[in-house]
């Protein structure tokens, strides 16, 4: 049974059917839905402090952590 739905939008016509997608499982599942807006990485790499490199190392040994929570959708 699903208890958590993350819905990552860019708010394009696709997501927006993907959330109406995620919207119906999290009521027949009587499940939570989190919505993430998600942004371009080439936009938000002009404002970070560390190098593109170092971000993405961070970032994939956050998805290496296990998390039975969530359907990412």
């Amino acid at each position: 049974m699903l208890n958590n739905i993350l819905m990552a939008s860019d708010f394009s016509k696709h997501a927006h059917y993907a959330l109406q997608r995620a919207t119906t499982l999290a009521r027949q599942n009587k499940a939570s839905l989190h919505f993430v807006h998600i942004l371009n990485n080439s936009w938000m790499a002009n404002f970070t402090q560390f190098p593109i490199n170092e971000m993405q190392q961070a970032l994939f040994a956050e998805k290496r952590k296990p998390n039975n929570n969530y359907l990412i959708y």
